[in-house]
C-alpha cells in the first residue's frame, strides 16, 4: 500500500507543480464520458466480438487454472492463485478499465458507457412501468475490475444473519464467524468514524475510506435521521441498525477496485496470464469433467485447456447463460435449444435482486458545489468533494421494522441529478419532464433499497448463439410483501420532514408528476405510492443467486466448496452463488466469496 500512496502523491504533485499533461488527459475523458452518457450508443448483443471469424480453432495452452471474467470476483482469484507456483489464465470479455474510472463521482457515467455490457430487463408487469418498454437498466461491468469499475462503490457487507441463515440451510462453514476473517483479510479500512476494529481489516489490498462533509448539509442528514430515533454507527461493525456517513472503496481519491486493488500490483507475475476482448463462448466438458474453454478474441477462435480446475466468474448474469450455452441448466430450457444437457441444474433461476425507489427528492434553497468540471477534477485531486464519493453518497441508514436485528430497507441519501435520474430510469416520453426539476446543485434525494425481496426472478438464454444477450427477467413486485415494505420505507423518509434538522435546512420534498398516477388516485394516498412504486422500482445492480449454493442439485448449481454439483474441475465463484440476498450491497460479499473460494482452491490443489 506504501507504493499506492506514493503514486497518489506523486499524481497531485505534477498537477500542483504545474505538469498538467496527466490533469488535461483526466478531463478530456471525463468530458468524453460525459458527453457520450447522453448519446449512448445501443448495444443488443455480441456480434462485434465475431468480425471475420476463421472456423480454425487455435490453441491458447495449457494451465493449472483458467478463470473466466476478471471482475470482482476473477480478479481476487488471479492475486490469490498466484500466490504460489500455479499459472493461471484469465479470459475476460473487456479490455482494461479506463483512467477515468479511477474517479468514483463519475461512476454514474461509467455506468451509461461502453464499460459497462448494456444489458435491459426484459419488459416488467408490475415494475419499471416508466421506463421505455417498461424495461428496467440492467448494468453490469466490462473490464478488469468488472463491476467494481462502475457501480457506486458503496462498501456494505451486509447482516451477520444473513450468513448465519446460508451456514443454517446446510452451507458448511459459511456462518458469520466463518467469512468474517474473509471480509478483513481483503480490507484496509482507511478511517475512523465509529470504527469497531475488531470487525475490520488494516492490512488488505482494497482501501475503504469516507469522505469528507458536505458543509451545511451532511450534519443535517446525519441529525435528522438521530431525530428518528436510529443510532449513528459503523454499520459493518457488530450492530447493523443505524445510520451513518457512507464507507466506500477509495483509497485517497482513487476508485479501489478489484483491478486496481489485486490485479496491477501483481500483474508483473510470470505464472499470470491474462487475454482481454476475448468472449468465452462455452466450456470444454469430456465424461462429466471440465476441461477447458472456448473463447473468441479479434474474430479469432481459440481454446485453453485447465489441468486442474476451470472457474466460472463472470457474474449472476452471464455466468449461467456460459453455463448454460454449456449443456449445464435446466434440461427442458436446454433441450428447447438444441444444446446437450450435461448437467441438469437450476441454473438461472432463484434470482433476486435489490429493487430501488429513488424519485423523492427534496429541495433546499441552499446551493452547494456550483463548479465546473475543471474545478471539480482540481479538488478531486485533493480528495475533495463532488468528485471523490461514489454518487455524491452523503448517508446510508438501516431499519429494521419486526425488531429481529435484520433490516428490511436501506434508506440512503445523496444530491439530486435531473439528467442522471431519467436516464438511469430509461424514462419514456411521457414520464421525462418528471425530472426536470432535479437540482443536483441544491438538492437531494433520499432512495429506498429492499434489502430482502420475496419476488424471485430468473436469468434464461435467448438462444444457442452465444452472440446473442441472456434474457433478464428479475419479476420485480411480482409479490406484493415488496411492495409492501417498500411503502414502510417511503413513511419512514416522509417522517424527516417533521425534523428539527428538515426544518432548519428548509427541505421540501418535490413530488413528481406521474400522469399514470395522478389521473386514477389521490397523491400521496397508499394507492398512490403504490402506483408510483410500480412505475419507478428499478435496481441497485444486485444480482444473486442465478447459481446459488445448497446441498441438492434440486434447487441450487454448486455446493458449499463452489464445485458444480456432478461434475469435476469445475467451480463457480462470484454473486450468483450466494443462496439469498444480504442486507447490503454485493461488492463486498462477492470479494469476500472469491477471497474464501482462493483458500478452498488451495486446500485441494495446494495444502493436502
Amino acid at each position: 500500500m506504501a507504493i499506492i500512496r506514493a503514486l497518489c502523491f506523486l499524481v497531485q504533485l505534477f498537477f500542483v507543480s504545474g505538469d498538467y499533461n496527466i490533469f488535461t488527459d483526466l478531463y478530456q475523458q471525463a468530458e468524453a464520458l460525459i458527453a457520450g452518457a447522453y448519446q449512448p450508443v445501443p448495444v443488443n448483443n455480441n456480434a462485434y466480438f465475431e468480425g471475420q471469424r476463421s472456423k480454425k480453432i487455435h490453441e491458447a495452452g495449457v494451465y493449472d487454472f483458467i478463470i473466466v471474467g476478471g471482475g470482482a470476483a476473477g480478479s481476487v482469484l488471479a492475486n490469490r492463485l498466484t500466490e504460489n507456483h500455479f499459472t493461471v489464465l484469465v479470459i475476460e470479455a473487456g479490455g482494461e478499465d479506463p483512467d477515468v474510472s479511477a474517479v468514483l463521482g463519475l461512476g454514474p457515467y461509467m455506468i451509461l458507457s461502453k464499460w459497462n455490457w448494456g444489458y435491459n430487463t426484459t419488459t416488467q408487469s408490475n415494475a419499471c412501468l416508466a421506463s421505455i418498454d417498461q424495461q428496467c437498466l440492467y448494468a453490469r461491468g466490462k473490464s478488469l475490475g468488472g463491476s467494481t469499475n462502475i457501480m457506486g462503490g458503496y462498501y456494505v457487507r451486509g447482516n451477520a444473519k444473513d450468513y448465519d441463515k446460508w451456514a443454517d440451510e446446510g452451507n458448511e462453514d459459511w456462518s458469520y464467524n466463518d467469512i468474517l476473517p474473509y471480509f478483513r483479510k481483503a480490507e484496509l479500512a482507511n478511517f475512523s468514524v465509529d470504527v469497531e476494529p475488531q470487525y475490520h481489516g488494516f492490512h488488505g489490498p482494497q482501501v475503504i475510506g469516507i469522505t469528507e462533509d458536505v458543509p451545511g448539509l451532511s450534519s443535517s442528514l446525519l441529525n435528522a435521521f438521530g431525530e428518528l430515533g436510529l443510532e449513528e454507527l459503523d454499520y459493518n461493525g457488530e450492530n447493523q441498525i443505524g445510520y451513518s456517513r457512507p464507507q466506500q472503496y477509495l483509497s485517497f481519491n482513487i476508485r479501489s477496485s478489484t483491478n486496481y486493488s489485486y490485479i496491477r500490483p501483481v500483474r508483473h507475475r510470470r505464472n499470470l496470464f491474462i487475454t482481454l476482448n476475448a468472449l468465452a463462448t462455452r466450456l470444454i466438458i469430456k465424461n462429466k469433467r471440465a476441461h477447458g474453454v472456448e473463447f473468441v478474441k479479434g474474430g479469432q477462435t481459440y481454446r485453453a485447456f485447465a489441468s486442474k480446475e476451470v472457474i466460472v466468474s463472470c457474474g449472476s448474469i452471464n455466468t449461467p447463460q456460459l453455463l448454460m450455452l454449456s449443456g449445464i441448466g435446466p434440461s427442458d430450457e436446454l433441450m428447447a435449444l438444441k444444446i446437450d444437457v450435461i448437467a441438469d441444474l437450476p441454473v438461472g433461476k432463484n434470482m433476486q435482486d435489490h429493487v430501488l425507489f429513488d424519485i423523492l427528492v427534496f429541495k433546499t434553497n441552499n446551493t452547494y458545489y456550483n463548479l465546473t468540471l475543471e474545478e471539480q477534477l482540481k479538488l478531486w485531486y485533493q480528495a475533495k468533494r463532488p468528485l471523490t464519493p461514489a454518487f455524491g453518497g452523503l448517508l446510508v441508514s438501516f431499519f429494521d421494522y419486526d425488531n429481529d436485528t435484520v433490516p428490511e430497507v436501506e434508506i440512503f441519501a445523496l444530491p439530486a441529478s435531473s439528467s442522471i435520474g431519467e436516464i438511469f430510469n430509461r424514462a419514456s416520453d411521457v414520464y421525462a419532464a418528471g425530472f426536470e426539476n432535479f437540482n443536483a446543485l441544491s438538492d437531494f434525494i433520499i432512495g429506498i433499497a429492499l434489502c430482502h425481496p420475496v419476488s424471485v426472478g430468473e436469468v434464461t438464454l435467448a438462444s444457442s448463439d452465444p452472440r446473442d444477450y441472456p434474457l433478464i427477467n428479475p419479476n420485480y413486485l411480482s409479490n406484493e410483501t415488496d411492495i409492501e415494505i417498500i411503502y414502510q420505507g417511503i413513511q419512514t423518509v416522509l417522517q424527516l420532514r417533521n425534523t428539527t434538522a428538515f426544518q432548519e435546512l428548509g427541505a421540501e420534498l418535490h413530488l413528481m408528476l406521474i400522469p399514470g398516477c395522478d389521473d386514477d388516485y389521490k397523491r400521496e394516498s397508499k394507492d398512490w405510492w403504490f402506483c408510483a412504486i410500480r412505475h419507478f422500482a428499478s435496481t441497485v445492480f444486485h444480482p444473486t443467486g442465478t447459481t446459488r449454493m445448497g446441498t441438492t442439485s434440486e434447487n441450487s448449481v454448486v455446493n458449499s466448496e463452489l464445485k458444480v454439483h456432478g461434475l469435476h474441475g469445475l467451480r463457480v465463484v462470484d454473486a450468483g452463488v450466494m443462496p439469498s440476498p444480504i442486507s447490503g450491497h454485493t461488492a463486498a460479499p462477492t470479494v469476500m466469496i472469491a477471497e474464501k473460494a482462493a483458500d478452498l482452491i488451495k486446500q485441494d490443489h495446494l495444502w493436502h
